[in-house]
Parts: structure tokens; sequence; C-alpha cells
């Protein structure tokens, strides 16, 4: 057991260290942080799996003392302690719905926190740290660009549009927020899901995602916050938007389900699944093919799976 509770530290600090420290691979591991924690937490049990993790943190600052790293040491705390809360969602039982709702909670709560952080030490508004922060991704993207052998004249395009962009991100700053956490807790919720199963930790599952479907009332919101988006008064139009996007990024996910089922169906090699859904993260148009056809999936009933209707069955 001592054997058990060394290694957890030892993984779960290299994880984290690896994840910040890494340039181009980071933002995507950190993603991952959550993972570890969550299964030693499942593995080991819960007052266990805390006294690891402070023991991690207590050894990151360690390190940040002694060796000068720049470590976000709050955004470390936050993503493990997510790790937990995930571990204890997954022993509620809870469907998958309502574990991506709460985790989506915690994930916005958790951010709110770090925000409010951010803002206290510089002493920036918040108004113009959102600007500020998006107008430094879009530089950092459009320098990415161009090491990555973009052409001069099309970096110059870039930098002519980035104003632009950058107003386009913020007013719909609200939906990205959401659908990025949504994000995140979906792809540590499946992940982990998988790990934990394959481990034999997971007590119960979801069933078959794969035949997971919103329930068909949800296209009445979507009209309705089309109908807002052409309403001319501004503020109310980009609120009519940002409820749009995020209603549409719902049958993105239903989409996402109906690839999936035919993947699965048609026994696809899992190689030429990881190809696809990277050209439909690197092709936004593939992107808007997926959500048309979790929508249209209302209809259509790709899967066959909707009961059959009231006079079809009385016919019969």
């Amino acid at each position: 057991m001592i054997k058990d509770f060394v290694s957890a530290v030892a993984v779960i600090a290299l994880i984290m260290t690896a994840a910040v420290l890494t340039p181009l691979v980071g933002p995507v591991a950190e993603c991952f942080v959550p993972l570890p924690v969550m299964y030693y937490s499942a593995r080991l049990g819960r007052i266990k799996a805390v006294a690891v993790f402070c023991l991690v943190l207590l050894l990151v600052a360690v390190l940040v003392v002694l060796f000068g790293l720049k470590i976000n040491f709050v955004l470390l705390f936050l993503l493990g302690l997510f790790g937990l809360v995930l571990s204890e969602l997954f022993k509620k039982g809870l469907t998958i719905e309502r574990t991506v709702f709460y985790g989506t909670f915690v994930v916005l709560t958790a951010a709110l926190l770090l925000l409010g952080y951010h803002l206290q030490e510089t002493g920036q508004n918040p108004a113009q740290a959102f600007e500020s922060f998006v107008r430094d991704s879009v530089d950092e993207s459009i320098g990415a660009y161009a090491q990555l052998g973009m052409s001069a004249e099309q970096v110059g395009e870039l930098r002519k549009s980035a104003p632009h962009v950058v107003r386009a991100i913020l007013g719909l700053f609200p939906a990205l927020v959401m659908i990025s956490a949504v994000t995140f807790v979906v792809l540590n919720v499946l992940v982990g899901m998988a790990l934990l199963r394959k481990r034999g930790l997971l007590s119960r599952d979801f069933g078959d995602l794969n035949l997971w479907k919103i329930p068909d009332r949800m296209v009445w919101f979507v009209i309705a916050a089309g109908i807002v988006v052409l309403i001319p008064q501004e503020n109310t139009r980009l609120i009519g938007l940002n409820l749009l996007v995020v209603f549409l990024f719902a049958y993105v996910l239903q989409g996402f389900a109906i690839i999936n089922y035919f993947f699965t169906r048609k026994r696809v090699p899992v190689f030429l699944r990881w190809v696809a859904y990277a050209l439909i993260f690197v092709q936004n148009i593939f992107l808007l093919v997926v959500a048309v056809i979790g929508f249209a999936d209302i209809w259509v009933d790709f899967r066959k799976i909707n009961p059959p209707a009231a006079d079809s069955v009385s016919q019969e």
C-alpha cells in the first residue's frame, strides 16, 4: 500500500509538471491533468487520494522554490481538485447528462475563482482582462502560423483582420467559455470512464453512448434563440447568438455520437476514426456538417432509435 501511495505521488507530480512546462503540448496535456488524480482516488480511496494530492502540491511548491519554475500553482490545484470531484461523480452512479452538468458547474466555478485571483493580482477590471486575454491569444496564434511557414503576405492579412476577430470572440465569449468547459468535462469523463473500466474500478457506466440523444423538444430552444438573433438591438442579438451557439454545440455532440455509432457498426479501425476526428476539428466545415447531422437526426433518426409514432403503432 505504501508503494501505491508513493507511485501515485510520483506519477501525478510528474504529469502535472510536464503538462505545465511543455510548451507545445502543454495546453492539451493540461486538459487531462485531472485523470491521474481521478484514477488514484478510485484506486486508493477518497482520504488517501486527498493526502496524495496535498503531498503532490507540496512537492510542486518545493520545485517552484528550488528551481524557480514558472508554474501556475492555482491552475494545477483546480485541475487536480476536479480530478477528485470527477471520481466522486463516478461513484454516485449518475447519468451522463448529470455527470457532465455537475462537472461543468464545478469547472466554471473554479474558472471564476481563478479569474478572481488573477484580477486581484493584476488589478485589472474584468472587461480589460477579457479583452487583453483575447488579443494576446489571437496574437500568439498569428505568431504560431508565422513560425509554421505561412507567407509574410498571409500573416499580414491575418494581422489586419485581428481586430475583427477579437471583436467577434469577445461577443461570443460566454458561449465559447461554456463550450470549452463542457468539452473539457466530456473528454475527461469519457477517457476517465474508459480508464476505470479497463482497470476494473468502474462499478457502473453510462451504457452505449453511441445511442445518446438530445430530447426532441430542444429544437424549440434553438428556434427561439434564432428568432432572438434576428432582433436588431445589438445586446439582445448577442445574447441570442451566444445561446444559439451553445445549443448547436449540443447537436455537435449528438452528431459525434451518430458518427461513432456507424464507425462501430462498420468496424472502422481506431486509427481511421482518429484521422476522421482530426480532420473534423482541423476543418471547421466538417464540424458544421457534424452539427447538421446531429440536428437532422430529430427527423431522420439515423440510428433508428426513436419510438414508433402512435399512428403507425395503431395501424399495426
